[in-house]
């Protein structure tokens, strides 16, 4: 049994108290070749991705959520990443700013994740927490740094309550061509299973078949399918 319980953790939020938000932001479902007004032809660099965004006066808000339906498109789909990782370590051009989503092989325990964000420098945007209820039901809430702390324990111990936490399973990071290098340091850490940097490629992508700026592409993490499909323990 699982459950995707998914809530939004963040300095808006008053101590002991919890913003339930959708995991996409605010959006609502879009045909995967087109963003708002503009249209764009999907590469085989996110064959797997469900496109959903919101449109921004200079440009959209997009979240891509990657559906799998068997353990061989994982496989591939990972591959591909790691592919598509080593391709963006030797652009030459580049200067754009992006997401980059890791999803780690194991859970990591608050203060490992603190510890593992200051090994490799790591600016974060956000991170996926999992919990397991009384009943052995699944569930995840993500948060977001606050008041110039990555983690503060008292709001996410609040919101887990009487049931088990895990630990962190994946996080959102802050990428530019200066920190670029922590990513690829990173990627061979054995606490991580997969670093997707399909955010930075779908944003060049339509910026230019549309010649339009992306005010922000995020990728969602995998966690739950290597759980489901057994990849991880």
């Amino acid at each position: 049994m699982y459950k995707k319980v998914i809530a939004i953790i963040s300095s808006s939020v008053v101590a002991c108290s919890l913003l339930v938000m959708p995991m996409v932001f605010d959006t609502k479902a879009v045909s995967a070749k087109e963003v708002g007004n503009v249209k764009f032809k999907l590469s085989e660099q996110v064959k797997y991705g469900i496109v959903k965004a919101k449109n921004f006066e200079n440009g959209s808000k997009i979240s891509v959520l990657h559906k799998f339906e068997n353990k061989a498109e994982v496989i591939d789909f990972v591959a591909l990443a790691n592919d598509k990782l080593n391709m963006l370590s030797s652009e030459k051009n580049f200067d754009q700013s992006f997401f980059a989503t890791t999803t780690l092989e194991k859970a990591l325990t608050l203060k490992e994740f603190e510890n593992f964000v200051l090994k490799y420098d790591l600016d974060i945007y956000d991170y996926k927490i999992r919990f397991v209820e009384n009943n052995g039901t699944r569930a995840t809430i993500s948060a977001k740094p606050t008041n110039n702390s990555l983690i503060d324990q008292a709001i996410i111990i609040d919101a887990v309550g009487e049931n088990t936490l895990v630990g962190v399973i994946a996080f959102t990071s802050n990428v530019n061509k200066d920190n670029l290098v922590n990513l690829i340091n990173m990627k061979n850490d054995n606490s991580v299973y997969l670093v997707d940097v399909d955010s930075y490629f779908i944003g060049q992508s339509i910026k230019e078949q549309n010649d339009k700026d992306i005010v922000k592409v995020k990728a969602n993490d995998i966690y739950w399918y290597l759980e489901d499909y057994k990849l991880i323990k």
